[in-house]
């Protein structure tokens, strides 16, 4: 079974992408939505009372994940701790659904993970597509999707912003600045490329990315 993960920066396609993938017929896990899940388990919920107290929960006893997200914006050591917390389970849940699709004789998948990388959740795939589009492109993009204000759409952005991805391990990428037809039209070559063993690792953005 070939196994595909998505990556990019917030608000670049990835899900656009998913979706697309997904009417066309293929299996498609999204790592945000196993987090949501997570969400809603007992043992997240008292982690996260036990760290922030009751003020972090909704009246209705749900995790306030904007308000969580406007505190990880605001200090590192808040986003560190719910990576800590968060990326391993989600490895576990892709490794487990990975599988599954395998057992059910999948022969492709797709895993929308936006932080691959950070997570070390690489390994896992055969390739690796990137997602990328310009920046004020993701501002606009992102405040219409989470209905924020231009500023708190900024520190969303900032947080992922210094990502970095190795290009040698970047089986393709895939820009997503046009319509959304240029983006299903690069997926489509993306398809045929799967078909015939081709791959494309360089765009306009990332020439003169450095590697780590």
């Amino acid at each position: 079974m070939q196994k595909i993960a998505i990556t990019g920066l917030i608000a670049s396609g990835k899900s656009t992408i998913s979706r697309y993938l997904q009417r066309r017929g293929f299996e498609v896990a999204d790592a945000d939505a196993i987090v949501n899940d997570l969400y809603q388990t007992s043992e997240i919920k008292d982690i996260m009372q036990s760290r922030f107290g009751w003020e972090i929960f909704l009246p209705d006893g749900e995790i306030d994940k904007r308000k969580l997200a406007q505190l990880a914006a605001d200090e590192r050591e808040i986003k560190s701790f719910l990576e800590r917390v968060f990326w391993p389970r989600v490895a576990q849940e892709v490794q487990m659904w990975l599988f599954a699709q395998e057992k059910k004789g999948q022969k492709i998948v797709w895993v929308n993970v936006p932080l691959l990388f950070e997570a070390k959740m690489n390994g896992f795939f055969d390739e690796i597509w990137l997602v990328e589009a310009d920046e004020e492109l993701r501002l606009e993009r992102l405040q219409q999707r989470e209905h924020l204000s231009r500023q708190e759409a900024q520190k969303r952005l900032q947080m992922r912003q210094k990502a970095l991805y190795p290009l040698e391990k970047i089986s393709r990428v895939i820009v997503n600045n046009e319509l959304i037809s240029d983006l299903e039209r690069q997926v489509e070559a993306g398809l045929f490329g799967l078909a015939f063993g081709l791959k494309t690792r360089r765009s306009p953005l990332c020439a003169g990315r450095k590697q780590r």
